[in-house]
């Protein structure tokens, strides 16, 4: 580590703050521009993903692993019920979410594995 900081300080850059931290592309994406694009694109599955991922956010940030995944919020957005059970069922058969069927309620979901944000937390 020191000679990646003489490195720097031959160069006249300013050293990294943390000089091993290796990041993974992430994005923000305004949710109006993600309406507008996928509605564009005619991918109402890209839609409910971003929305699923902002979801999952809010939630951890109220210290929550779950969230709930309401019908009204989707169809604003373009993705009907129908797109939401099968990507819902897609992503359950494939092991990357879990589904709690509350019958005649909104599912409550669990993004699962650590990786599924940068650095595993948010």
């Amino acid at each position: 580590m020191t000679d990646l900081l003489d490195k720097f300080k031959s160069t006249g850059r300013r050293a990294p703050l943390n000089p091993v931290r290796q990041e993974r592309p992430f994005a923000m994406v305004p949710i109006e521009l993600a309406v507008s694009m996928s509605a564009a694109a005619r991918c109402p599955r890209a839609m409910l993903l971003i929305w699923m991922f902002y979801l999952a956010w809010k939630a951890k940030t109220r210290g929550e692993d779950t969230f709930v995944l309401a019908n009204c919020d989707l169809e604003r957005m373009g993705v009907s019920r129908e797109v939401k059970r099968e990507v819902l069922l897609d992503l359950e058969t494939a092991g990357l979410i879990r589904v709690e069927r509350q019958c005649p309620r909104a599912p409550r979901i669990q993004i699962l594995g650590a990786g599924w944000c940068a650095g595993g937390n948010l």
